[in-house]
């Protein structure tokens, strides 16, 4: 006799999935920052009036992305708090996400991507 397979939960999954899409949206976003933030110091600029603007414009931004990696940590399981349980909650904090990068987007000075951006294959122009 063989041992009964696990239950998988789909919204289980489905919450593993989106985390996981969330949390490289972040991390691709944060080293754009970073990035940016080391040229910036690097070049000397930021001891100018405009350096220093551009200066707190990314750092704002990896303020932004380092709240929206704390909720998605919460929501994997692993932050200091426990995940939330209820669906409306788990949207709820997928939306805060959403919110931060969309922020940090707009500090970044990022472009939303269009279809011919994200098409290779069958959607190629």
């Amino acid at each position: 006799m063989t041992a009964p397979e696990p239950v998988l939960s789909l919204a289980t999954a489905r919450k593993g999935r989106r985390v996981a899409l969330a949390r490289g949206r972040v991390e691709e976003r944060l080293l754009e920052q970073r990035t940016a933030f080391d040229a910036l110091c690097a070049s000397g600029a930021v001891h100018t009036a405009r350096g220093a603007r551009e200066g707190k414009r990314l750092l704002d931004a990896g303020l932004h992305l380092q709240r929206a990696a704390s909720v998605l940590k919460m929501l994997a399981g692993k932050g200091t708090l426990p995940a939330p349980r209820l669906e409306a909650n788990v949207d709820e904090a997928f939306q805060e996400v959403e919110s931060r990068i969309e922020q940090a987007d707009t500090l970044l000075r990022r472009k939303p991507a269009t279809v011919k951006q994200l098409g290779t294959g069958y959607f190629s122009f």
